[in-house]
């Protein structure tokens, strides 16, 4: 279906090879993520900016998904992972946590754990989820899903 939106742009995002629109929709009255391959045409009108909470929605949230509670998610990389991805920044107020045996924690502001879960897949058996213990399901349910398929 083929709708006209008003939207005031907040972000483009690359994801996985395809670019979104970040954008304050006035029809559903909040943030949505849009496809741009799926935008028709698109046109600058002459209005006011009203959606005065960008830096909030820009700033803080990691990848994608930039709706909903931000939380502290937590993931271990083990020591033989510290070259690699230690000096990798994926967001701007991540933090990192050395542990005794040369393994660290990188605490990460996200309010969803769908990309994160891909970035620990990407790195096992050499990172781990740890918290909220939400993520740590949602990887379990993931990896579990991946061994039926083997």
């Amino acid at each position: 279906e083929i709708t006209n939106r008003i939207v005031e742009p907040l972000r483009l995002i690359n994801y996985s090879s395809s670019w979104y629109l970040v954008a304050f929709d006035h029809k559903r009255e909040k943030v949505i993520n849009f496809h741009l391959s799926r935008v028709i045409s698109a046109s600058i009108l002459d209005t006011p900016i009203t959606f005065k909470d960008t830096k909030l929605i820009v700033d803080t949230s990691f990848g994608i998904f930039t709706t909903g509670r931000m939380e502290d998610y937590v993931i271990k990389f083990s020591s033989k992972l510290t070259d690699d991805v230690r000096h990798i920044i994926w967001h701007q107020k991540q933090r990192i946590e050395d542990l005794e045996d040369g393994a660290f924690l990188l605490h990460i502001p996200a309010s969803n754990s769908q990309e994160l879960i891909t970035l620990v897949l990407r790195y096992a058996p050499y990172a781990c989820p740890i918290s909220p213990e939400s993520f740590v399901n949602e990887y379990k349910n993931r990896v579990e899903e991946i061994n039926k398929t083997i």
